[in-house]
């Protein structure tokens, strides 16, 4: 079965970034179903907490993804990349 997942419109998706949601997303595609849209949790897409987040982006500040670079929001120096720290809330 190709679209096995039914989303909020009542038809049927695959479960892929973008796809709309209301609890699953396809597992390995776009696994995080936030504000009922799939996302796979990459710099940028839509997170309420850090689990919503992918590894390369593991961060989630100001309801965003974000790996924790220079110039990236943050309240901790734990929601920046190693070496570095959160300075006027913003990952320095």
């Amino acid at each position: 079965m190709s679209a096995p997942i039914c989303g909020p419109d009542d038809l049927c998706h695959d479960g892929d970034e973008g796809d709309p949601c209301v609890f699953d997303c396809h597992p390995e595609l776009a696994p995080f179903c936030v504000d009922k849209v799939c996302h796979d949790g990459s710099d940028g897409d839509p997170c309420v907490f850090d689990n919503q987040c992918s590894e390369a982006a593991p961060h989630c500040v100001d309801d965003l993804c974000h790996d924790g670079g220079a110039g990236d929001p943050c309240v901790f120096d734990s929601d920046c990349a190693d070496a570095m720290v959160c300075d006027n809330e913003v990952c320095t």
